[in-house]
């Protein structure tokens, strides 16, 4: 089962985000980019799924943009109410869903993008 981590500073967005996702893949959640590379220093991940602002401006894109450097096989995936998708191009992220978004729209991304990888 793929693995995805979750990271939002939101809790109900990562309790009802979990809740969706769990039915097909296995999920963590982490509230801030800190956690989330601690998390990702001690297992394997598939996707890692990030809102952009969350304690700073454009954490999610700084963190996003570390993940690739030190694991660059996992897909990365940018959430914002604010930017646009053309902003978020320029980081070559395997994904942007602006906010607000549908959990099945979310799932249907998820499963196309590692249907490609083949995981």
């Amino acid at each position: 089962m793929a693995r995805i981590l979750i990271v939002d500073d939101e809790e109900m967005l990562l309790r009802s985000a979990q809740r969706w996702l769990k039915r097909d893949f296995a999920v963590e959640t982490a509230p801030h980019s800190r956690s989330a590379l601690e998390l990702l220093a001690q297992g394997t991940f598939d996707i890692v799924f990030s809102d952009n602002d969350m304690e700073d401006r454009d954490e999610g894109i700084r963190f996003l943009v570390r993940v690739g450097e030190l694991y660059p096989l996992v897909g990365r995936f940018l959430t914002s109410g604010r930017l646009v998708p053309s902003e978020a191009v320029q980081y070559r992220f395997d994904g942007f869903l602006p906010k607000p978004y549908g959990m099945p729209f979310v799932i249907a991304t998820f499963r196309d993008y590692l249907a490609k990888r083949n995981v």
